[in-house]
């Protein structure tokens, strides 16, 4: 079955191309079929490489102006407060028709609804109204299923038509917001707060917060749960204590420290981290969120260099031991009182094994750094493109872009 269908996929996709008025060329293709391995190809790498034949720049759009961040979160808003996936296509139909987005904010609203079917319907109409269609693969990525980044793909590759009415309501109907209450915790006041901020300021009013508030609390996953949180921190400033109640509406204590951690370089009084303690009741997990918080705010190393002489005194220490998790102990001993280049990061990083670099050995090692504005070079050292971009945010969450 598996040779069947990849037959079927190669005469889709390169009749698609030969037959496109806008293709260059064609180089020459070799086909291997893999008779032995008949499961699909992740479906990340399979829609990218369709998309990157197919050519979506070819495709003229009408849009060339898209919304900003403010207006995007606005509407952002409207949809994920919806208690249904009806209800958030409605507004989100509505709020997209006489506005241009770029594609990854289609990604963004599209990660909204709990069920491809709708998504497929807001992604179908969206791309018609999206600025960057060549980047409109990222889309795909919200889709749970691959039959549907599929059908998607099949409406998507023929020439762009004129845009059909789209029957929405005018007013939709507004849901009954639910009054929240949240954990009696012992809440941080930033009145007068004069420490490390994360935000300038001035913290969101009752009403944003409570706006997001609800937004996050009903929504159907986790997931959905984290993009409503990331989004509203992104624009709009909130002090530890609106944290602490938003994070309380995650249901796993291991996603409540992942979405902590990823909003805290954002928060206004950074330095109230230590009550974040009590939305943990597994210790480790408290643990590990005063160890990084702590770490965060501790005070940057003085700056130092480690001379190529000491340096490659260091490297055969490295060398000369013979197991991958010896060379990572050494290494991060060796962070404690060492101030490493990138480049001498670089060596000691590719003495270990492809299948043990960890961003975190990386992280451990950016405070001491005397050139971090280069230290984006190590990220091609990494092999899962999860773990780049975990090491790209972190490198962006110390303010080196």
């Amino acid at each position: 079955m598996g040779k069947y269908f990849k037959v079927e996929l190669f005469n889709k996709v390169f009749g698609t191309l030969l037959e496109s008025p806008n293709s260059y060329y064609v180089a020459e293709i070799k086909i291997t079929y893999l008779v032995f391995d008949q499961t699909l190809k992740p479906m990340r790498a399979l829609i990218l490489f369709m998309l990157l034949i197919l050519g979506l720049e070819a495709f003229a759009q009408d849009c060339t102006n898209p919304i900003d961040k403010s207006s995007f979160q606005e509407g952002f808003n409207q949809v994920a407060i919806q208690g249904t996936n009806a209800k958030k296509l409605d507004v989100a139909l509505l709020f997209i028709k006489d506005k241009c987005l770029v594609s990854a904010q289609v990604k963004t609203m599209a990660q909204l609804f709990s069920e491809d079917q709708p998504r497929l319907i807001f992604s179908t109409t969206a791309f018609k109204r999206t600025s960057d269609p060549a980047n409109f693969y990222e889309v795909m990525d919200a889709f749970t299923n691959l039959s549907y980044a599929f059908r998607l793909y099949d409406i998507i590759k023929a020439p762009v038509k004129k845009e059909p009415a789209v029957t929405v309501p005018v007013n939709p109907p507004l849901p009954i917001e639910q009054v929240l209450t949240f954990p009696r915790y012992n809440y941080p006041s930033s009145i007068r707060y004069a420490g490390v901020k994360g935000c300038n300021g001035p913290v969101a009013n009752e009403e944003i917060f409570r706006r997001t508030a609800n937004n996050a609390f009903y929504q159907p996953t986790e997931e959905a749960k984290e993009v409503v949180v990331v989004n509203a921190v992104e624009t709009a400033c909130f002090d530890f204590a609106q944290a602490m109640k938003l994070i309380s509406t995650f249901r796993l204590e291991e996603t409540k420290l992942k979405v902590l951690i990823k909003i805290f370089p954002r928060v206004y009084d950074q330095e109230a981290y230590r009550l974040g303690a009590q939305l943990f009741l597994d210790t480790k997990l408290r643990e590990e969120w005063l160890k990084y918080a702590s770490f965060y705010l501790a005070p940057p190393a003085p700056a130092c260099e480690e001379s190529d002489a000491d340096f490659q005194k260091v490297l055969k220490k490295v060398q000369d031991k013979f197991f991958d998790h010896e060379r990572i102990s050494l290494i991060e001993t060796l962070a404690i009182d060492h101030c490493f280049k990138v480049s001498q990061i670089k060596k000691m990083f590719t003495e270990i094994s492809q299948a043990a670099r960890k961003p975190d050995l990386l992280k451990k090692l950016y405070d001491k750094c005397p050139d971090k504005k280069n230290y984006y070079l190590l990220v091609d050292d990494l092999i899962f493109q999860s773990e780049k971009e975990e090491l790209k945010s972190f490198i962006k969450s110390k303010g080196n872009n």
